[in-house]
């Protein structure tokens, strides 16, 4: 949720503390709101997506990254999957530059970025 002052967050996060929230990752049966994070806001020229998790069928950790952050990852696989990168972790060797420079080079990132 978005807040514009601090009152508003304080708000936003008493509302939301206590209740259930369901999503796609938490299933129907949704998951008890016990904490909520506040992060300060700051202008958004471009939001990217970027996640390390447990490919089940692998057993291996999987690098998911997209040009399209800010948007629910599930809606961009099921219309877009072209735009999700995948990139695969061999857990004997890790994360190598390799694969910094792949998804680097999918997300159009320049220079120091």
């Amino acid at each position: 949720r978005l807040a514009k002052s601090p009152a508003e967050a304080r708000e936003a996060a008493a509302a939301m503390i206590g209740q259930t929230l369901v999503t796609k990752q938490t299933g129907p049966e949704g998951k008890v709101v016990s904490r909520v994070y506040v992060e300060a806001g700051c202008d958004i020229k471009r939001e990217l997506y970027l996640s390390l998790l447990l490919d089940r069928e692998t057993s291996r950790i999987v690098i998911m990254a997209s040009t399209e952050g800010g948007m629910e990852i599930e809606e961009v696989a099921e219309h877009q999957p072209e735009k999700i990168l995948k990139v695969h972790v061999d857990p004997a060797t890790g994360i190598s530059g390799w694969h910094g420079r792949k998804l680097a080079f999918a997300l159009g990132l320049e220079g120091k970025q």
